[in-house]
């Protein structure tokens, strides 16, 4: 696909972001929603269905030996699902899910610590949004509040009005 004049306009190139990620974001909260954004590959939206699964003793559902996991699909959610000591985002909520089924990935070292320390300031426990609205921890965020955070998040550290990453990626 070909760039818009915007986008064109707006463009950053990819090490010049993982470089300022790296330099300047500091911010648990800013770390965490760009850290996804950036150490991992960008997703649309899906992240704002994001909930904390904790698998230990005699919790409901498991990671396999070749990384399936056997939870429960329930409407509107996404997991972070940590067993152990890795940790996999499991996607059952996107754009093309109907085509593809779920998927899992498997985190890095570098964003299991991320996330780790924001569940840690935020305290997070089994089940809970980690990308909450504002007003409501309880419920995930509308998808123009979404977009309009990363925007707003973009823009604080590349300051060029960039709303999304994942046409750089």
């Amino acid at each position: 696909n070909e760039m818009t004049p915007k986008q064109k306009e707006r463009y950053v190139e990819w090490s010049e972001i993982v470089d300022t990620f790296n330099r300047d974001v500091h911010d648990i909260d800013d770390k965490f929603l760009l850290g996804i954004n950036i150490l991992w590959a960008p997703r649309r939206l899906d992240l704002r269905f994001l909930h904390l699964k904790i698998l230990g003793p005699g919790a409901t559902g498991a990671i396999l030996a070749d990384n399936r996991v056997l939870l429960p699909v329930v409407k509107n959610t996404n997991y972070v699902v940590v067993s152990g000591k890795k940790m996999f985002l499991v996607f059952d909520v996107y754009k093309t899910s109907a085509t593809f089924g779920r998927q899992v990935f498997e985190l890095d070292d570098r964003l299991v610590d991320i996330i780790n320390e924001y569940v840690a300031a935020h305290d997070l426990k089994d089940g809970d949004v980690l990308i909450p609205q504002p007003t409501n921890k309880n419920k995930v965020r509308a998808s123009s509040d979404m977009s309009t955070l990363m925007a707003t998040l973009l823009d604080r550290y590349f300051h060029n009005g960039m709303t999304q990453v994942k046409h750089i990626f």
